[in-house]
């Protein structure tokens, strides 16, 4: 042991061995109304100790009952945002499938548009049909003219195209042919009457 533990060890034991004096030794009444004190400490104690769990568990009691009641207030605007939260999305879903629909309506519709442009125009085609009509008469008329060298055939056939077609550029052509005609009868006319 260590010399501090043993002189402190030694100390109490002289101590315990001095006598008190007689002052300082509680008589039976002081010992009893101690007693009588110490238990009705404790008794107050217990009672002040029951009385406050007691308060504590209505305390708890009515903070619970007020956190169910917050909880319920809470509960009742969570679901009422729920609900308004489940409406917008329910409206922004509507509003998406309109446009989808839309969209696709639109598609379909420039898809119409651009098979119906890639139609020909029947007023231009029946034009191109014309005017190639028109040039194989002219074409058919100068070969009786030039290759086959039947004049009056040929000028029948630039009649017929120019009565047909008269407002066509090969029926102008058909007319100058038919000049060109005349102006070759007037010469031989002339030179047979000389």
């Amino acid at each position: 042991m260590n010399t501090m533990d043993e002189e402190k060890l030694q100390m109490l034991l002289r101590q315990a061995d001095t006598p008190l004096p007689a002052e300082s030794i509680p008589t039976t009444e002081q010992l009893v109304g101690g007693a009588y004190r110490r238990i009705r400490q404790r008794q107050t104690l217990r009672r002040i100790g029951v009385a406050s769990a007691a308060c504590l568990l209505v305390a708890a009691g009515l903070w619970s009952i007020l956190l169910q009641k917050q909880n319920h207030e809470q509960v009742v605007n969570l679901e009422a945002q729920i609900h308004i939260l489940q409406e917008q999305t329910d409206s922004a879903l509507r509003l998406v499938k309109e446009t989808l629909t839309q969209a696709k309506e639109q598609d379909r519709a420039r898809q119409r548009l651009a098979q119906i442009q890639t139609i020909p125009d029947p007023l231009e085609e029946m034009a191109a049909q014309i005017d190639k009509t028109a040039f194989t008469m002219l074409y058919q008329a100068d070969r009786l003219y030039r290759e086959l060298r039947l004049q009056e055939d040929a000028v029948a056939a630039y009649q017929r195209l120019i009565e047909l077609f008269p407002d066509n550029p090969w029926a102008q052509v058909a007319r100058q042919r038919l000049e060109e005609i005349q102006q070759q009868e007037n010469v031989k006319t002339k030179g047979d009457l000389s």
